[in-house]
């Protein structure tokens, strides 16, 4: 963990918002970094994102992520994006912007031509 690394005694491990996911947690890795985080979000789905960035997410700075999920239970869906956490209050809770594209992915159809 770099200097911009979360203090050890304030490291988030849940969050809830508008975002996706938006009822979950925040999962670290081996060194203690935000590397990914996961759980519902309001499209009635699941979803999960990946920090990509050296030393994973870190605050007051752009972070880049993908993530994948559902959206109503089964519809797929890929994300790629920023997200930018900063501090809130005495340093206990942090919000996160997120700017990102989603795309939602594969259909299938059935039809006869005649």
């Amino acid at each position: 963990m770099g200097p911009a690394a979360w203090a050890d005694d304030q490291e988030p491990n849940r969050l809830l918002g508008v975002s996706f996911p938006s009822l979950g947690s925040v999962r670290y890795n081996d060194e203690g970094q935000i590397h990914r985080t996961s759980g519902l979000n309001l499209a009635l789905g699941f979803s999960t994102r990946y920090y990509t960035g050296d030393g994973g997410l870190q605050p007051n700075q752009f972070n880049p992520y993908w993530g994948w999920g559902t959206l109503v239970l089964v519809v797929p869906y890929i994300e790629f994006g920023l997200s930018y956490p900063f501090e809130l209050g005495d340093g206990d809770q942090f919000a996160v912007i997120d700017i990102g594209l989603i795309y939602i992915t594969p259909y299938i159809t059935f039809s006869i031509w005649y």
